[in-house]
């Protein structure tokens, strides 16, 4: 009985399984409604030049895919494919970890192709993984998808 009680203990603070994670996930950002929040606390020419570039933003970010590959051992490969005039693919192994509460800790990276630090963490909602800052405010236009 006391078995059973630690081990219902145990599954329930440690809501998501790793072999769950483990596999590729595709970002996803949806920058139209990014750029809708932040312009709305913006002045009315800032307001101006951002509509104004938004539209180049958005066809450059669709020729960009980024994929986060969870392996075992807390080991992470950022692929980051760039499809503009050339197809150019960066592969970049980082680290992550995944708290008792469910949180996933990508480590930052600091090199001379790739610059990534982030306070906030990822948390599994629905099948998707979702961005929160470092004050636990979810950014749903921020999340990660399966894919394999």
């Amino acid at each position: 009985l006391i078995v059973l009680l630690l081990f219902s203990m145990t599954a329930f603070s440690n809501p998501i399984g790793d072999k769950y994670i483990l596999g590729k996930w595709k970002l996803e950002v949806n920058l139209e409604e990014t750029i809708k929040e932040e312009v709305q606390e913006m002045n009315l020419i800032e307001k101006m030049i951002i509509r104004g570039v938004s539209g180049m933003v958005q066809s450059v970010w669709e020729e960009i895919h980024i994929t986060f590959e969870f392996k075992k051992n807390q080991v992470l490969l950022l692929h980051v494919e760039v499809d503009l005039d050339e197809k150019d693919k960066e592969i970049e192994e980082l680290a992550w970890k995944r708290k008792k509460n469910g949180k996933i800790i990508i480590d930052d990276i600091q090199n001379e192709k790739v610059d990534i630090s982030d306070d906030g963490y990822w948390k599994l909602m629905d099948g998707k993984l979702y961005h929160f800052d470092k004050d636990g405010e979810m950014n749903e236009n921020i999340y990660m998808v399966k894919i394999k």
